[in-house]
């Protein structure tokens, strides 16, 4: 009979070290997280993250999808395409939704 660690057997079945799961898991759980956050935000303040929660949710989705764990980490929104080309690249100082990152002036 095989003696099988609990901490490595399903990490080990989705193809991860002990270590590689934890980074996807925790990426996972920082980007659920922070989706969460901005739709409390926006529950109470309508006017802010507007669509923040609903494209990092698309883009975990998109990740898990295409098998891309590694993106999990590095989930930005930018990697849903726009359903259009006329969206403009945000100027300094607004929000850039793309990456929930406040652009400034060098």
């Amino acid at each position: 009979m095989a003696v099988t660690n609990p901490f490595t057997r399903h990490p080990h079945s989705a193809g991860e070290s002990y270590f590689q799961h934890m980074r996807v898991a925790v990426g996972f759980a920082r980007q659920t997280i922070g989706a969460g956050m901005c739709a409390l935000v926006h529950a109470i303040f309508p006017m802010f993250h507007q669509t923040a929660a609903s494209e990092r949710i698309q883009c975990l989705a998109a990740c898990i999808e295409s098998g891309d764990r590694d993106a999990i980490t590095i989930v930005k929104a930018a990697r849903i395409p726009p359903n259009d080309n006329t969206a403009a690249a945000p100027t300094a100082g607004e929000l850039d939704q793309r990456d929930s990152t406040v652009l400034t002036t060098p």
